[in-house]
């Protein structure tokens, strides 16, 4: 389960950096390879990195097919973080709230030590916050983000 995953720095090697820095072909064509190995825990990956290529195009329904194995399996935080990120996503653009709540406060609850998407995720908690009618913790929320991680790309999001 996903609230027993520990975090540690070589699981979070294996996901590329966040942002508008991604190269979206060269991250399927890793996923694609990950995919191939026999190794559970990079075929994991590769599912929640396609889960996260899928949100991203706009395929809200592969990506959570993609992504809800990953997070109820996944012995690698990383795999679980981009997982919970992806579903997030989906059900942010479905205007499910409190469920996209729940994904995105997976990483900073349960996988406080994985980072790389933690901004993202922040930034989704804090536009669920606002679909829910809770200005107070939205705006909380985006200046614990703007405060906690300076410089990451979703903080030019966050203060618009």
């Amino acid at each position: 389960m996903a609230a027993s995953a520990r975090g540690s720095g070589a699981a979070q090697r294996h996901l590329p950096a966040t942002g508008g820095l991604w190269r979206w072909n060269n991250v399927a064509e890793l996923a694609i390879a990950m995919k191939k190995t026999r190794n559970p825990g990079l075929v994991a990956e590769s599912q929640a990195l396609r889960a996260l290529i899928a949100a991203r195009k706009g395929d809200h329904s592969a990506a959570a097919s993609l992504a809800e194995p990953v997070i109820k399996d996944a012995v690698r935080p990383s795999a679980v973080a981009a997982a919970s990120v992806a579903l997030g996503l989906g059900h942010l653009e479905k205007k499910k709230f409190p469920e996209a709540l729940k994904a995105f406060l997976e990483l900073p609850v349960f996988l406080p030590d994985e980072t790389t998407l933690s901004g993202i995720a922040r930034l989704g908690a804090a536009q669920a916050y606002y679909g829910m009618d809770d200005s107070d913790r939205a705006i909380a929320t985006l200046e614990e983000l703007i405060k906690t991680q300076p410089g990451i790309p979703e903080i030019s999001t966050a203060e618009a």
